[in-house]
């Protein structure tokens, strides 16, 4: 995906998070309606500050997508990760819990632009998306513990179920019950 559908609103200042910017850039469709905002700030009606890594419009929605680039083996429940890398421990919240409620944050306050409101088209769901981006990961999450999160995968593969897969899919049904879809003409 190139500019103007990609768009760096500030650069990253980790070389980890700007490689997998990269990656995922170099593999996104360059066609409508597909497209992104990377390392950008919105204040949410609390007055928080709220630091998004990229946010991608796909045909199936908008996806807040947090990167996450630490290599080792990541364990883990739906609460809690820990993650081993050098043989040193780090325990943190499953980022699931924070990016959700960025999402929320943000379409709270996307809804209320006025120019949304006045198009009268239906707001896209924000679903929120864990990438881990380290190709030295050896992730055993399971289950829950590994909801709405995504490795590198195989991208264009039979099966693939990595994150560019995912920001293919389809988030919400139509009333008919087909996959209702973001397109150009919205």
């Amino acid at each position: 995906m190139k500019p103007p559908r990609w768009i760096t609103v500030a650069e990253s200042e980790f070389a980890w998070e700007r490689e997998a910017l990269d990656w995922l850039r170099e593999r996104l469709p360059d066609t409508d309606p597909w497209l992104a905002w990377s390392n950008f700030e919105f204040i949410d009606d609390d007055g928080k500050v709220n630091e998004v890594d990229l946010l991608v419009l796909a045909p199936g929605g908008l996806f807040l997508v947090e990167i996450k680039s630490r290599p080792g083996v990541l364990t883990g429940d739906a609460r809690t990760w820990t993650w081993i890398t050098d043989g040193r421990e780090f325990t943190y919240e499953n980022p699931l819990y924070r990016a959700n409620r960025k999402a929320k944050r943000l379409a709270a306050l996307l809804r209320r632009q006025p120019s949304f409101l006045r198009s009268r088209e239906r707001f896209p769901w924000v679903e929120p998306a864990i990438f881990l981006s380290s190709t030295s990961l050896n992730c055993k999450l399971q289950a829950t513990a590994a909801a709405k999160v995504y490795l590198r995968g195989r991208p264009g593969a039979p099966g693939d179920n990595g994150i560019v897969a995912a920001l293919h899919a389809p988030l919400t049904l139509g009333a008919d019950g087909t996959p209702a879809r973001v397109d150009s003409r919205q």
